[in-house]
């Protein structure tokens, strides 16, 4: 995924058979030159170079008539026709989407960052970019996407996951974000992880669950136990520095690329 900016063409007619627009008889000498596209909603995107220069006399020219500039994110996708209406049902959207292509698909563009977040982490399921068992050295996801699952991720979630795997006085528990699958999972601290793996939380074996618990809270709450212990949890809990921690993580990896 990647932040691109495009011309949106706000003035269009459909003549005979064919698009005509004055906002866009600005640009064409331009469009004919570069690889800019076109898209069925209107927007003039360059996929490659990330932008439509806003400082090019027709794209000025183009503004003056009416034309927007607007920033949009890209996801590379040479079938999303073939997809979006699976990503529609299931991940629903928040903003605007279009296609981009011409002999063949190239990609998504999306008004919506969360939107353009979902559709990259479809993609990845789908075509098996998260795998287990990778070795140093192979893939990882971005940084980018990195950060977005942990934003996306609950305290309660986090907290949940603790004490599926806390033994009061037996064993502590950690939770991590694993690099090369995307997926944040729970564990029994053990004191050592492997390459790859970003710790979020831990919780101590010494947490002691029950004595947290409230009994009037308990009685009036609907909720299950296990989720009113991670409840209680989540209030008291604190992220590791996971941020320093990727960025070490990055550092090393890319320093031990070919």
């Amino acid at each position: 995924m990647k932040e691109v900016t495009a011309l949106k063409l706000t003035y269009v007619n459909y003549v005979n058979c064919d698009y005509y627009s004055k906002q866009f008889d600005c640009i064409r000498d331009d469009y004919e030159k570069k690889d800019w596209f076109w898209t069925d909603w209107h927007y003039i995107v360059d996929i490659f170079e990330n932008s439509v220069m806003e400082d090019l006399p027709s794209v000025q020219e183009a503004i003056e008539e009416g034309a927007i500039i607007k920033k949009m994110y890209f996801v590379e996708d040479r079938n999303y026709s073939g997809r979006m209406n699976d990503f529609k049902n299931q991940y629903g959207l928040e903003g605007d989407w279009d296609g981009v292509d011409g002999a063949e698909d190239y990609g998504v563009i999306f008004t919506s960052y969360n939107d353009a977040m979902n559709y990259q982490i479809f993609i990845n399921l789908l075509t098996n970019n998260y795998q287990k068992d990778f070795e140093p050295g192979e893939d990882v996801i971005e940084k980018e996407l990195a950060l977005y699952f942990i934003n996306r991720i609950s305290y309660e979630e986090v907290a949940r996951k603790l004490l599926n795997y806390q033994k009061y006085g037996i064993q502590g528990a950690g939770c991590y974000l694993d690099l090369f699958t995307g997926l944040i999972y729970g564990g029994k601290d053990n004191g050592r992880l492997p390459w790859g793996h970003i710790p979020l939380a831990y919780l101590s074996k010494d947490y002691n669950r029950i004595e947290k618990r409230v009994e009037s809270e308990l009685s009036n709450c609907r909720r299950s136990i296990a989720m009113y212990d991670a409840l209680k949890l989540a209030c008291i809990m604190e992220f590791e520095n996971f941020k320093e921690a990727l960025d070490e993580f990055y550092e090393e990896y890319y320093e031990s690329l070919p």
